[in-house]
């Protein structure tokens, strides 16, 4: 009986070399981004290593960032105590990263909470026009004619002091800025061929805004996010140094 020798199958070596030249040039192409935008990347890195140690605060440091100890207060930077500690003896560093996920979650919870609002409102007013489109445009020109900071705080007023109320009014103050960017672009893609096809051939209007013009605007929503992040994050610094 004849012996069958056993056949080990191994990719071809055409894919190999495929796999390693798009390996190549993917590396090629980050080594390339980081040359062309060293500033951009060195925020990005930063903006990583924060927001990790802000997460992750618990396993960093074992310090509580309320407890109060007289007799370590006021030391000078030590192995226990990197950045020293304050007149109520509580580690500084602690307190800044445990402020940092403070910091993180009002940015991000009020960017996104202005910018989404900020984008529905921008394309209804783009898709209906009219009347709606120059009132809505009148009541936002209202909100820009206020200082930023100004704005939150008299929002804050008016609905009592709180995370949420901080989170909701510097929100209010990113709101303009979504609508304008946002009704700018869906003014241009709601005049588009297959939008008027789609209106044509029976679509409903909230098929017409969501699945015609509102998937066109998602890169511009996510640029609006990005744009808006270090001004929540300035805004809320600002807020929290003048009424906290």
């Amino acid at each position: 009986m004849a012996q069958h020798s056993d056949v080990q199958l191994k990719p071809p070596a055409v894919l190999q070399t495929g796999a390693g030249a798009l390996a190549r040039r993917e590396g090629l192409g980050l080594a390339t981004f980081v040359r062309q935008f060293p500033a951009g990347c060195i925020g990005a890195a930063i903006l990583v290593f924060v927001t990790f140690f802000a997460l992750a605060a618990p396993l960093v440091t074992v310090h509580d960032p309320t407890q109060v100890k007289l007799r370590e207060r006021k030391q000078i930077p030590s192995w226990s105590h990197p950045l020293g500690t304050d007149y109520e003896g509580r580690d500084i560093l602690t307190r800044i990263i445990y402020g940092g996920r403070v910091s993180l979650a009002v940015s991000v919870l009020s960017v996104l909470l202005g910018t989404t609002v900020g984008a529905l409102w921008g394309v209804a007013s783009a898709y209906i026009g009219g009347r709606f489109d120059m009132h809505s445009q009148r009541l936002l020109e209202i909100f820009m004619s206020f200082p930023p900071l100004i704005l939150a705080m008299m929002l804050v007023i008016g609905m009592g002091a709180g995370l949420w109320a901080v989170v909701i009014a510097i929100g209010m103050t990113r709101l303009p800025f979504g609508v304008r960017v946002v009704r700018s672009v869906a003014l241009s893609v709601k005049e588009l061929a297959y939008v008027g096809a789609g209106r044509a051939i029976g679509a409903s209007h909230l098929r017409t805004l969501g699945g015609c013009i509102a998937r066109q605007l998602l890169a511009v929503e996510v640029v609006a996010v990005v744009s808006n992040g270090g001004a929540g994050t300035g805004l809320w610094r600002c807020f929290s140094c003048h009424c906290f």
